[in-house]
């Protein structure tokens, strides 16, 4: 048998409540073992132990990615959407190793999910944190001094996911170009792509060979080059419309040239006066 779910040790010793999912193909065992737990834990049966497994490893490479989110002060929307795309990404790769979906919206999916990647009792979330200081892993492993198995679980999913999920994933050199990208984004102030990125990423896009990338991963390639320069244009247009609206403003002028006094503008961030 084997179990899951959302469960700090440190809370359980503290006789604190739980709820958590005890998984075996063999319900009479699951019954059995469901006795041996005090009351202040409920116990929930499945016989979804691939299932509970997945989620049990996954979740902590999510953990760790929160982490750094955290750590670079990305905000909690950013982190909102992480872990809600995260238990999507958890659910697929489950699915294709026979997992049942409702394990992964349940205790041992979604509810471990949310405590692992939410608090600092978390090695796995406080080894994210670390590497958003910019933190050697191994010194970040010495400080929590204990093991933090997302370290390891996130490269045996990737190797896995790279074996069995091949249809599924870009070929290494558009990963790292698309690693590249994301990577502008994980600084602290906030840093536009430019036309000169998106022209280097264009060329490291041509010299992708062709015969490791099949046709659905160029096109998956092309939309991205789209949507980046999508972004360009997009951020230029927003740049152009507040300049122009500081000028109407420092003139005393409204958009028809009427004079104004107060006025609000809508920017790239949000609303301003």
């Amino acid at each position: 048998a084997y179990i899951g779910g959302p469960s700090f040790a440190k809370e359980v010793k503290e006789f604190k409540p739980t709820a958590l999912v005890l998984a075996s193909y063999n319900l009479s065992l699951t019954k059995q073992f469901s006795e041996f737990f005090p009351d202040f834990i409920k116990i929930y049966m499945s016989n979804d132990v691939m299932g509970v497994e997945i989620a049990g490893a996954y979740k902590n490479v999510i953990a760790i990615a929160s982490g750094i989110c955290a750590g670079l002060n990305l905000g909690e929307n950013a982190k909102a959407s992480l872990l809600a795309r995260g238990l999507v990404e958890m659910d697929r790769f489950g699915e294709n190793f026979g997992a049942k979906k409702e394990t992964f919206l349940g205790l041992a999916g979604a509810g471990d999910l949310f405590l692992t990647a939410n608090s600092t009792l978390s090695r796995n979330y406080r080894v994210g944190l670390g590497l958003a200081k910019n933190k050697n892993l191994d010194t970040i492993l010495k400080e929590i001094g204990e093991v933090a198995e997302g370290v390891w679980t996130t490269e045996a999913i990737y190797k896995l996911s790279k074996k069995y999920l091949r249809d599924k994933f870009l070929p290494d050199s558009a990963i790292d170009i698309i690693d590249e990208v994301g990577a502008k984004f994980k600084l602290k102030n906030r840093v536009r792509i430019t036309k000169t990125d998106i022209e280097d990423i264009i060329s490291k896009i041509a010299n992708i060979p062709k015969e490791s990338a099949k046709t659905d991963e160029i096109e998956k390639i092309k939309l991205l080059e789209h949507k980046l320069k999508q972004k360009v244009f997009a951020q230029d247009e927003a740049i152009k419309n507040i300049v122009k609206v500081i000028k109407r403003k420092k003139a005393g002028l409204s958009r028809d040239n009427k004079p104004i006094g107060s006025f609000l503008f809508v920017g790239p961030t949000g609303v301003g006066k």
